[in-house]
């Protein structure tokens, strides 16, 4: 139970720092050009993170948290605070791109880990490996 709670909030801390992280590389320029490394960096954190909440807690609902929570930040952070200054504009095509990466790189992690079927148990509740189920060849009635 402990390694599940602290798993899941070392998944939502890494998520929170990985999606100001990104949001913060968003305007980043060689010379004339952006580049777009914070959209490429949402892709593969957002995965490592969905991954590694997953093996942790083995729990297929505390592993969506960390993506909820990373939205959350991106969604915090593309609203002007009160002196006008914001993190992920609206004419900043690595912000939007960033913001569609990292939430597609979610749903289909998220997808993979919640229609996969549960892993099969072994002798004394032991996780055993899991491969194809086993299945009764069928018998067709003997004519004779």
């Amino acid at each position: 139970m402990t390694l599940r709670v602290l798993g899941t909030l070392v998944g939502v801390a890494a998520a929170v720092v990985t999606a100001v992280l990104e949001a913060f590389l968003t305007p980043l320029w060689w010379g004339e050009v952006r580049v777009p490394l914070a959209v490429l960096l949402a892709v593969l954190t957002n995965l490592a993170v969905l991954w590694f909440t997953h093996e942790v807690t083995r729990s297929r609902l505390l592993t969506l948290l960390p993506g909820i929570a990373w939205m959350g930040v991106m969604i915090v952070l593309s609203a002007r605070t009160t002196e006008g200054d914001i993190v992920l504009a609206g004419d900043n095509w690595v912000a939007l791109g960033t913001i569609l990466a990292g939430v597609a790189g979610y749903a289909a992690g998220a997808y993979r880990i919640v229609t996969r079927p549960p892993a099969a148990t072994g002798p004394a509740g032991q996780a055993g490996p899991a491969g194809p189920p086993e299945r009764a060849t069928p018998q067709l009635p003997h004519l004779s």
